[in-house]
Order: structure tokens, then C-alpha cells, then sequence
């Protein structure tokens, strides 16, 4: 019996260039053979950052993929730019930017990518950076919300805070909406990391993991930083889980799901 290939697209780090980039490649033979693609990550459109033609990003990484019912592939990217210290540009903007493959199963993907989030800081001013996103597409075919793409990520922010933010896309990735925070306020948070806390007193998070239900329930899970612990040898965080029943519009509160320890385990 005759059984056809299956593609398969794999992202990672890649430091082949020097500086870390988004890396891929791809399998149209079920995993036996592959190739390498070249993500068109150093470029991205300048609107954000002042209005100029395009804006290089000096590093970038992170990537997650995903494919929706109709056989497009999606790659996130984190791209950002180091800053005095590392360069002599003063510029420390960054970016989550989301690249589709049509058709070529991973072997292309479209340029300029599509911003999901930016933060302008060509001057270098702030502390602030976009980091480690995650992206799911809806693939229940009864959903109302199939194909809809769903990318999560932490603002750390200049006032301190780490929220967890989200932003969709129900137009195969071509533009996202506006940032909905989906770290927001509970009792859960007992120890806010900061006193301003705007969006909640969960506001120390990070590696956010979004995914879907067959009846379009977004679902996103994270590591939390602010339970109370009983003692200076209590090092154990939490994982909070959120939900969204209106295609990433708003979520519910946060729940618990269990508790984990940092390294060294010391309980």
C-alpha cells in the first residue's frame, strides 16, 4: 500500500550566522530527508519604529509553529535589538512577528512578517522587552472560531511587571488585534512583585502555553511568581491557566493548576 508524505516543519535557535536567529527547516518525506528555509527575520517594516523603510533587527529567536485546517503553516519570531552595551546603537525595540507558509509546506514564507506586538524604543530609553511568545491555531473544524491564530508572550514592562499577553488573528495571520492581558487580577497572586501592579496583582509570570478545545475555547497556562510561600526555604511558584470563550477577546480569571519548584529544590 502506497502511503504519501507527510510534511513536517521544524523551528529552532539558530547561531550558524553568528547571532541567534529564527531558524527552520523542513520535511516533505515524513521526517526522512530535510532541508534548511531562510526566515526573512532580519527585516520587518518600520511603522513602528519611527517611520523609516524597514527596521533591522539585530537578534532574535524563540520561534513556535503551527499549522491550521487548510494546510498553511505559521511561525512565531521574537526579533529585537541588544542596545548600547552589545552595539553602538542605542535602539532596544523588539517585536513578536508571525511569517505564513502557502502552499511550499515550509520551504517560503512571506515578507515582511506580521507584527502581533512591537514596542518602540529606538532611543533606548526604557527596560522594556517582548519575550518568549507561543502561538496555537484553532484546528477543530466544528469551531467558531477555526483557524483563528492565537499568540501568547510576556511584557516585561518598565515598571517592573510581567504580564502575560495575547493577540489573535481571524484573517490567517495578515494583521492581529490590539494586546488583552491574560494574567489578570486573584487572590491566587498573594505577593505582587510591584506596587503598581495596573493590570492585576499576577504580575510576575512567564513561558505562557496557549492551546485550543474542539469547541474553540482558548485555554492558556504559565508559570506564576507571586503565591505566598511559608519561608525564606519555601522556593515552590505556581502555573495558572485562563480561559477565553470569545476567540481571545477576554478571559476569565485565573485558576490554579498545581505547583512547581525552581532549582535547587529545597522542600
Amino acid at each position: 500500500m502506497l502511503v504519501s508524505s507527510i510534511a513536517i516543519v521544524a523551528v529552532y535557535n539558530d547561531y550558524r550566522r553568528g547571532d541567534s536567529t529564527c531558524g527552520v527547516s523542513y520535511s516533505t518525506t515524513s521526517g526522512r530527508t530535510w532541508a534548511d528555509a531562510t526566515m526573512p527575520n532580519s527585516f520587518v517594516s518600520g511603522a513602528a519604529y519611527g517611520g523609516t523603510a524597514r527596521e533591522y533587527m539585530q537578534g532574535s529567536g524563540d520561534p513556535s509553529v503551527e499549522w491550521d485546517t487548510r494546510g498553511n503553516a505559521y511561525y512565531t519570531c521574537l526579533q529585537f535589538k541588544r542596545g548600547l552595551g552589545v552595539t553602538e546603537d542605542p535602539d532596544q525595540s523588539s517585536g513578536i512577528y508571525v511569517y505564513r507558509s502557502t502552499g511550499t509546506n515550509g520551504a517560503s514564507w512571506n515578507f515582511t512578517a506580521r507584527p502581533a506586538a512591537e514596542h518602540d524604543d529606538v532611543t533606548g530609553a526604557g527596560n522594556f522587552l517582548l519575550d518568549k511568545p507561543l502561538m496555537t491555531v484553532d484546528d477543530g473544524m466544528h469551531s467558531p472560531f477555526r483557524d483563528r491564530v492565537y499568540v501568547t508572550w510576556t511584557t516585561f514592562a518598565d515598571d517592573g511587571t510581567a504580564y502575560i499577553d495575547e493577540a489573535s488573528s481571524a484573517d490567517y495571520g495578515e494583521h492581529f488585534s490590539a494586546p488583552v492581558v491574560v494574567s489578570t487580577d486573584s487572590s491566587l497572586c498573594a505577593k505582587p512583585l510591584t506596587a503598581t501592579h495596573p493590570d492585576g496583582r499576577c504580575d510576575s509570570n512567564q513561558f505562557s502555553d496557549p492551546f485550543t478545545a474542539p469547541d474553540g475555547t482558548l485555554y492558556v497556562v504559565w508559570a506564576n511568581f507571586n503565591n505566598a510561600v511559608s519561608g525564606g526555604g519555601d522556593n515552590h511558584s505556581q502555573v495558572l491557566v485562563a480561559k477565553s470563550t470569545d476567540g481571545g477577546a477576554t478571559f476569565s480569571a485565573p485558576v490554579k493548576a498545581g505547583d512547581f519548584n525552581d532549582l535547587p529544590d529545597c522542600k
